[in-house]
């Protein structure tokens, strides 16, 4: 007990009165910081990247923003019957200062609240009271009876995109922001050289033009061409944050006979349920904004009840030269900018 005792003591004196070498400290120290001064990373946050999303914009400011997407988006797509994703996306990324993902989820709110105004407006026209071009009287007489809303029709494209909108918004995660935009850029042009290519067919030969008169052909028939078109519909719904009319209403149009206020009328309506769905797996992905979903839908159904009114007062030529005017300025922006 004493040895350890007094070994103990002698290593305590011995700690007490050992005092290091002057100048190892300061050496150390200095070196230190003169270490830690050449990194400027260390004081200094590094710079802003050209990727870095730019700042959120004031609350009221983004409501303007959302109001006024809402209110253009909602006119073009009423008067051409899509959804107005088209006009919604690049306006989001724009104005509201949302990355393209962003954009491309909350966009499908306002095309759900496009459908919703766009189809009620068409339907409450009631049936079309005369033919185009050079139409007989046996077809103004089997128009007359016609409704502003093929109902079946609408319905089994819905049922059918709806299983094929998930797909399409999973996808959404395995693409950049810049093969989103591609990828929408690719779309618009094709859907504006098919529409196009319609309106001039039929101003030359100043009759309507389809490829298939699906109106005469067998219910199977025709279950199997709208349950096609739906599927089609729904995955670009999900993919593109489009409503799905840059393909419904073009492939109504050269497949079917129908009237163009029943295909604008059928396409705003069968895509409310595949937009709604696509928005709320966007919602759970963190794809959307919440507080642009009022003045979005405020002016969304506000566009397109003035859209869909000033449609009905245009000939189908009109309609579809103004569609494939907008569709080809947007698809080469895309490019562009």
């Amino acid at each position: 007990g004493c040895t350890r005792t007094t070994t103990l003591h002698t290593y305590t004196r011995q700690w007490q009165h050992h005092t290091p070498p002057p100048t190892t400290t300061t050496t150390t120290t200095a070196s230190r910081r003169i270490y830690c001064s050449s990194r400027p990373h260390a004081h200094t946050p590094p710079p802003l990247s050209s990727s870095s999303p730019p700042p959120p914009l004031p609350p009221r400011t983004r409501w303007v923003a959302g109001l006024g997407t809402g209110l253009l988006a909602g006119f073009f797509g009423g008067m051409v019957g899509q959804g107005g994703g088209v006009i919604a996306v690049p306006c989001l990324t724009k104005f509201a200062r949302v990355s393209q993902h962003v954009a491309h989820g909350t966009s499908l709110a306002l095309v759900a609240a496009t459908g919703i105004a766009g189809a009620w407006t068409y339907a409450a026209a009631g049936p079309t009271t005369a033919g185009e071009g050079e139409a007989d009287q046996q077809s103004k007489m089997q128009q007359k009876s016609e409704s502003g809303i093929d109902l079946e029709a609408a319905g089994i494209m819905c049922l059918s995109a709806i299983f094929f909108t998930r797909f399409g918004a999973k996808t959404t995660k395995r693409l950049s922001d810049l093969a989103l935009k591609r990828t929408l850029g690719v779309f618009m042009l094709s859907s504006c050289v098919l529409i196009g290519g319609k309106a001039y067919t039929e101003h030359t030969q100043g009759h309507k033009v389809a490829l298939f008169n699906a109106t005469q052909w067998s219910p199977a028939s025709r279950y199997a061409l709208f349950t096609g078109i739906g599927c089609v519909t729904g995955f670009a719904a999900g993919l593109l944050g489009i409503g799905g009319g840059l393909v419904m209403v073009p492939l109504l149009t050269l497949s079917t006979d129908l009237s163009q206020k029943q295909i604008l009328g059928t396409s705003l309506l069968a895509m409310v349920p595949a937009a709604t769905l696509a928005t709320f797996v966007h919602y759970r992905l963190g794809n959307v904004v919440v507080s642009l979903l009022p003045p979005l839908i405020v002016g969304s159904m506000t566009g397109a009840y003035i859209g869909s009114k000033m449609a009905l007062s245009l000939t189908e030529v009109q309609q579809r030269t103004v569609v494939a005017t907008v569709l080809l300025l947007l698809g080469i922006r895309t490019f562009i900018f």
